[in-house]
């Protein structure tokens, strides 16, 4: 279907009110960001996820833009986007620019070439699938705004794509789509709605568009798929600022891969949980992680391509192998972050090109004197580590003693050799970690012994968690 959107900032809905019965492809799906701002959600939605005024058989003014039929202008309010389909009109969804009486509505914006008796208008309402508010939302994003609200629990058969309509990155528009609440209120941090896609062998969701927002949804997926995939398609700034914040990634092989081939994307995570039973994160390019929990069977976050960075704040990295393994000519920096309970490495270093900066990090690998470490570069030659200091080390095995058991050089010293002269051995106190709960108790050694600031205090090490940190919440939401 043609989708013709007003020349305005719009606000789909996906869902609906009450029991969601009447959610239909073919519903409004929408309103305009003013007239949503200004009213509620039962302006623009009926009681069960419906139109506010549905009927078949209107007639159609070309001239005037008119649908008359009685009662099809009865509680609508200007700004709602009305399905109008007909004999000489263009299929799609069209805003409601005037409503002169409950028997008759106007939409300016409808391209039509005659009159007809046949038109059918469906009024507000909500869309019943992701994909269908995505495919319909795509006019003129390249010059507003379009935001999505669901709050629908999916299932989908095939894998949603995110890959039409992007926003202008020059002009800062975004695509966002945000998990909300059975009243079709942005959730609160720590709740989501679930697309479920682990009874299909498919990825959950593809990202390959610009400039889009996510919040508060939990993409689950089937063993041997990707919950998400992140830049599909291979074109320059495809992918380019794609933000995922209080969102869950999991239930797959891969939490978010990596798939495109981009000069310049930008990936962020903000407050997200990302789990894989290989990799968490198999990225390349550029990220950003701030406040996210990581867990991967093998590997926490993989980077393999070169020639770009990645930054790591207030992060928890939670078993397997490794915690970071980077294996290009990377830019990497790490602060405040926790890498417990690896087998291996809490981070791997390998390109001679590659340059890495930790500091006020908390190391606990599994067992020291079983092959765990905190920082490894595997080889003379190889791995840059351009500065490591004001660290924390220690392993659940409880077996480390020096330094040398934590931050291994291979055969060539580095800048914070054995990490640093004011790095450390001993507990970090955590809260509980066994239990997920990776605060630093009261009397953590780690509270304010990490890198000075400016004047004489000092930050603390680790990732001191604030208040609904998701490295508290259990996968399962509480």
């Amino acid at each position: 279907m043609a989708y013709t959107a007003p020349a305005k900032d719009t606000v789909h809905f996906v869902g609906g009110l009450g029991t969601q019965a009447d959610k239909h492809a073919d519903n409004g799906g929408g309103a305009t960001k003013a007239a949503w701002d200004a009213g509620s959600p039962s302006d623009f939605i009926d009681t069960n996820g419906g139109p506010i005024t549905s009927d078949t058989n209107c007639t159609y003014d070309h001239a005037g833009k008119l649908i008359q039929k009685a009662g099809i202008g009865t509680g609508v309010t200007v700004g709602t986007l009305a399905y109008v389909s007909g004999t000489n009109i263009t299929t799609g969804n069209y805003e409601v620019t005037s409503v002169l009486d409950s028997n008759r509505i106007i939409c300016s914006g409808i391209d039509s070439t005659d009159n007809n008796a046949d038109t059918t208008c469906n009024v507000g309402g909500a869309f019943d699938l992701l994909q269908t508010a995505i495919d319909n939302d795509s006019t003129n994003a390249v010059a507003y705004n379009r935001t999505i609200l669901t709050n629908l629990a999916e299932t989908p058969g095939a894998t949603i794509g995110v890959d039409t309509g992007g926003p202008s990155l020059g002009a800062n528009f975004w695509k966002r789509y945000i998990g909300c609440d059975s009243s079709m209120v942005k959730r609160a941090r720590g709740q989501y709605v679930t697309i479920d896609s682990s009874a299909s062998a498919i990825a959950t969701i593809e990202y390959s568009q610009k400039n889009s927002y996510t919040w508060g949804i939990h993409f689950t997926a089937q063993a041997g798929q990707s919950a998400i995939l992140y830049g599909g398609v291979a074109a320059e700034e495809q992918g380019y600022n794609t933000i995922f914040e209080n969102c869950i990634m999991d239930g797959g092989d891969i939490g978010v891969e990596d798939v495109g081939l981009h000069g310049k994307e930008g990936l962020v995570l903000v407050d997200c949980i990302v789990e894989g039973t290989a990799y968490g994160l198999d990225i390349s390019y550029n990220i950003v992680c701030v406040g996210c929990v990581i867990r991967g069977g093998t590997v926490g976050v993989d980077i393999y391509i070169t020639s770009e960075s990645g930054t790591f704040y207030l992060c928890v990295f939670d078993g397997g192998t490794t915690g970071i393994r980077s294996d290009g000519d990377y830019a990497l920096n790490v602060f405040n972050c926790l890498f417990y309970n690896q087998s291996g490495k809490g981070i791997e270093v390998s390109d001679s090109n590659a340059l890495l900066v930790e500091l006020n990090n908390i190391y606990i690998p599994a067992d020291v004197e079983d092959g765990g470490t905190g920082v490894r570069r595997p080889g003379a030659g190889t791995g840059s580590i351009g500065y490591s200091n004001y660290s924390q080390g220690w392993d659940v095995a409880g077996n480390t003693d020096n330094k040398d058991d934590i931050w291994i050089r291979a055969a060539n010293s580095y800048p914070g050799d054995n990490g640093g002269a004011d790095s450390s051995i001993g507990d970090p106190l955590l809260v509980n970690a066994g239990s997920d709960d990776f605060r630093l108790q009261a009397t953590s050694p780690c509270f304010h012994t990490g890198f000075p600031t400016i004047g004489s205090g000092t930050t603390s090490i680790g990732a001191w968690l604030r208040k609904q940190h998701p490295a508290k919440i259990k996968l399962d939401g509480t």
